[in-house]
């Protein structure tokens, strides 16, 4: 499999994961599809080396791990939080 087919799959293990078809309207797919493509970008990641969240150094394959558990409800939390955080700042 070569890494456009390995990118093709993830994105669409990720939309199924967290049923993107059916996303209520309220929120914009457009946020969703790039919060898609950060995760699969990160699924590219070879599992050497760490990546920081929340300030604490986690090895790759544990974020990736974590990632493909990500379900629709994760995303609406995130999609909401984002929308809190950019209300406040104005």
């Amino acid at each position: 499999m070569d890494m456009m087919d390995r990118i093709s799959a993830y994105r669409e293990l990720i939309r199924k994961n967290i049923d993107y078809e059916n996303y209520p309207p309220i929120y914009n797919k457009q946020e969703v599809d790039e919060l898609i493509e950060l995760i699969v970008e990160t699924l590219m990641l070879p599992d050497a080396g760490t990546i920081r969240i929340g300030g604490k150094e986690r090895p790759v394959p544990i974020v990736k791990s974590m990632f493909l558990k990500l379900d629709k409800d994760h995303i609406c939390y995130i999609l909401k939080c984002l929308h809190n955080t950019e209300k406040k700042k104005e």
